[in-house]
């Protein structure tokens, strides 16, 4: 069996947006600007400096828009942090992990994007997390029976 949440950060998607229409704007002065360096070779510089700070926007907007992915398998629970194009694991709950209720300024990394499931805390590995767990989840990872077996 296996069960997954997603909490998606897309609160800065219109900024993401603007970022991309400004890099787009850039291309095209970047390109009449190496056009114009045949004329005036002084011209390479800045169109290289343009193309530089149209890569930089570029790499923010694939950064600013990302989401956590929490997939429940086999008693356990694996959080992924995806942006675009990029996936990685960040932390795994297993069962006897201690999980207290988190409040709104509790300290430790945060591993969630909106506010619609029940906010834990956790200390793994000598780091603390709030994570976002919904009802389902928390119940396996809490109960001492084994519902899988």
């Amino acid at each position: 069996m296996s069960y997954e949440a997603t909490y998606e950060k897309y609160s800065l998607k219109p900024l993401r947006a603007l970022l991309l229409a400004a890099a787009v704007a850039g291309d095209i002065a970047a390109v009449i600007l190496f056009i114009s360096a045949w004329a005036e070779p002084l011209l390479c510089a800045p169109a290289a400096a343009l193309i530089v700070f149209d890569y930089v926007l570029r790499r923010i907007t694939l950064k600013i828009v990302y989401s956590y992915r929490y997939v429940l398998h086999g008693g356990k629970v694996d959080i992924f942090y995806e942006s675009i194009g990029k996936s990685r694991k960040v932390l795994t709950l297993e069962k006897g992990d201690k999980l207290t209720p988190a409040c709104e300024n509790s300290a430790g990394k945060r591993l969630y994007g909106d506010e619609c499931a029940d906010k834990y805390s956790v200390n793994k590995g000598g780091k603390e997390y709030v994570v976002s767990l919904d009802a389902f989840m928390y119940s396996v990872l809490e109960v001492q029976s084994d519902i899988f077996g």
